[in-house]
């Protein structure tokens, strides 16, 4: 089974998954979200949420080859977005079309930028990155960690010979905080935790892994599963917020071990 035969068995899948739903809205929204995208709905219909501000532009020039698309002057929104009026195409086709957007060869890297504690202890939001620059399988979950402050620096969903899901974090003090707001905040809300494996220590192994000994759909269910719940407001704000009450509490820098244990009591 080639790269691609595994990709095509998940897509697949996940287009059989969303087409079940027969309302059109709830439908793209769905699908926009599996690929990374900041959707969401509202009463007229669905939206793209604010992130980053060059991310959005990319994002809004890769769904415009696709869909139509309504820019708003809204700081939470950036634009309205539909079906299009006529694509020739089916709609599990057009659902395919947006999961199978490509996103570069190999892991994305954005390199080290808040890797040292001045550095993290400021970050509010990190680096953001376009749907299209990410791969499928944790596009959104990398897209949503910024929102908690908490930096990533490389990911991807695997090959072939190696199909898991991997988040590489930028520095300790970033993965001890996604591990200590995953213990204390998150895991309760996930149906799967089991699904999360954290690897911290060097450089290199600051990581989330997500499905290691499991198969590839239930990984990237998993991974799913955890971007949605961060891209909720009533998530990620709170959280942003106590990663910033607890670096403010430091007149010197700790080491990410007594991070992890003063979040754990915040």
């Amino acid at each position: 089974m080639s790269r691609n035969d595994w990709l095509n068995h998940v897509t697949e899948t996940i287009t059989a998954v969303i087409t079940k739903d027969l309302d059109a809205a709830s439908q793209l929204a769905d699908a926009l979200q599996w690929r990374g995208f900041l959707a969401g709905r509202d009463a007229e219909g669905v939206v793209l949420h604010t992130g980053d501000a060059h991310a959005d532009d990319v994002d809004l020039s890769t769904l415009s080859k696709m869909l139509r698309i309504e820019r708003l002057s809204d700081p939470d929104i950036v634009a309205r977005v539909d079906w299009p009026e006529s694509s020739g195409l089916s709609r599990a086709d057009e659902i395919r079309r947006i999961l199978e957007i490509p996103s570069p060869q190999g892991m994305t890297a954005a390199g080290y930028r808040f890797a040292d504690w001045d550095q993290f202890r400021n970050c509010r939001y990190g680096y953001g990155l376009p749907a299209c620059d990410l791969d499928f399988g944790v596009a959104l979950l990398v897209r949503a960690l910024p929102l908690i402050s908490v930096p990533t620096r490389l990911s991807g969903h695997g090959v072939r010979q190696q199909r898991r899901l991997h988040v590489q974090f930028d520095g300790p003090y970033a993965a001890t905080c996604f591990k200590a707001a995953f213990h204390t905040h998150l895991a309760r809300q996930l149906s799967r935790p089991a699904m999360f494996e954290f690897h911290i220590g060097s450089e290199d192994t600051n990581s989330l892994i997500i499905g290691q000994n499991s198969n590839t759909i239930d990984a990237f269910r998993a991974s799913q599963e955890l971007g949605r719940l961060l891209i909720r407001p009533e998530v990620f704000e709170p959280l942003r917020g106590l990663k910033t009450r607890v670096c403010a509490g430091w007149t010197f820098r700790p080491l990410p071990e007594e991070f992890y244990e003063r979040y754990l009591d915040a």
